[in-house]
């Protein structure tokens, strides 16, 4: 089951990468380098995605998949010699699209910089969040000795109970 929870983690990782990237674009609002020549046609030059360069979406997914990968791998198989596989062959991957958005003229160099760097952020962030504080053992999970006798700052049960407490908050106001 491992192996299942670092599969949604990744693919969170990705999902947070596109909405961080999509956010970050429509409040940049940079215009594409192909509006800076000539040679684009008119249809192109007047598309609904022209003015939305900064963050490159493809290059923070990419980097976010690559990294929370990587950063899986060395948690499932610490002293493997194939996280060094994960780590060139993702990272090779991800260069890869980042370049082909640059050479393609839909992104700067910054764009694609931006993205690698937000997409690397929380890719290496999602599955060391997730999983902060826990110690796996044989049959399931537990906190381990340091944060033995305390409660997990997020749970259900306490998001429950906060939102409930500003309810109670906000109704007396």
């Amino acid at each position: 089951m491992a192996g299942l929870n670092d599969a949604v983690v990744i693919a969170e990782s990705g999902l947070a990468a596109t909405a961080a990237a999509s956010v970050m674009t429509l409040a940049a609002g940079r215009p594409r380098p192909f509006l800076y020549g000539t040679k684009a046609p008119l249809s192109e030059r007047n598309g609904a995605d022209a003015g939305l360069s900064f963050l490159s979406s493809h290059a923070a997914v990419s980097f976010a998949i690559a990294t929370s990968t990587l950063v899986a791998m060395r948690r499932l198989h610490p002293h493997s010699r194939a996280n060094w596989i994960v780590l060139g062959v993702g990272g090779a991957i991800a260069s890869f699209v980042a370049t082909a958005r640059v050479l393609g003229g839909m992104h700067f160099i910054s764009d694609v910089v931006g993205g690698a760097v937000v997409g690397s952020s929380l890719g290496s962030s999602s599955l060391a969040a997730r999983l902060a504080g826990f110690n796996r053992t044989g049959s399931g999970r537990r906190w381990s000795a340091r944060h033995r006798g305390q409660r997990p700052i997020l749970t259900l049960q306490g998001a429950c109970e906060t939102a409930q407490s500003v309810r109670g908050l906000t109704s007396t106001v």
